[in-house]
């Protein structure tokens, strides 16, 4: 589904990619992946596919969950998912690249390190998550 949304947006022709996107012009990942979901009569809190910068990828490591992230009393009551990705600020490139080794380094990549972290509690994948929070409607 994300492949499908991002590539008309990287390769319109190539993808035969809808007229209305081509007209629009150029969309970044958040408001494509949006307007993906509409059309395709998703519904979604908000997930946060790419964690905000690079140096967070320490919380993965460790598997440090945080409650509460970007919490809303009223949409997002236990804050929002974050799936450890990518990195939507890696700007730059030598600092991208050694949190890469560093994640390439890790030993014993196992199931003790899990991608989503939601209300300070790790998941493997997005039933688990569901399982865990049913009325979370994320694209997980």
């Amino acid at each position: 589904w994300i492949a499908k949304w991002a590539s008309f947006v990287l390769a319109p022709k190539q993808t035969d990619a809808p007229e209305w996107i081509i007209k629009h012009g150029w969309w970044s990942d958040e408001p494509i992946l949006n307007v993906g979901a509409w059309v395709d009569g998703a519904s979604k809190q908000w997930c946060k596919f790419d964690i905000p910068s690079v140096w967070q990828f320490s919380n993965f490591m460790k598997q440090i969950g945080h409650a509460d992230m970007y919490k809303d009393s009223k949409y997002y009551p236990h804050g929002i998912a974050f799936m450890y990705f990518s990195a939507h600020d890696a700007k730059n490139p030598e600092e991208s690249y050694k949190w890469m080794q560093r994640l390439w380094n890790m030993t014993e990549p196992d199931d003790k390190h899990m991608e989503v972290m939601y209300d300070g509690n790790w998941f493997p994948d997005g039933a688990a998550l569901k399982k865990y929070d049913p009325k979370l409607n994320c694209l997980a």
